[in-house]
């Protein structure tokens, strides 16, 4: 049997993600706190850095997810990568972390 989902749901049963891999692909951060485990990371991935259609600073990533994460962001080639992980002391849906270089207005899809 089949669980019932919402239209626009993952298959997918609530927090039971240890990671989600985004390759140039949109963020949903509703669908992304509903199935990522309290301690689940989000490995955001721009394969043309900031010329992708899809670019998003990881910060904006962060803010989007709301609650408190940690954030390692990298270039490879013209590549920009990161890994975001909820800080230790994060409740899973803790919202209002906003980074000090963050604007005040992210770029989201919910």
């Amino acid at each position: 049997m089949t669980p019932t989902r919402a239209p626009g749901q993952l298959p997918v049963r609530d927090r039971t993600v240890n990671a989600a891999v985004l390759v140039d692909a949109f963020c949903f951060p509703r669908e992304l706190d509903r199935v990522l485990t309290p301690t689940g990371a989000v490995v955001w991935i721009n394969l043309l850095g900031e010329d992708g259609p899809l670019y998003l600073p990881s910060t904006d990533i962060a803010a989007c997810l709301g609650g408190s994460w940690t954030t390692v962001e990298s270039r490879a080639g013209w590549g920009i990568w990161a890994i975001l992980r909820r800080s230790a002391a994060c409740p899973r849906h803790a919202l209002g972390f906003q980074h000090p270089a963050m604007p005040s207005e992210p770029t989201c899809h919910t």
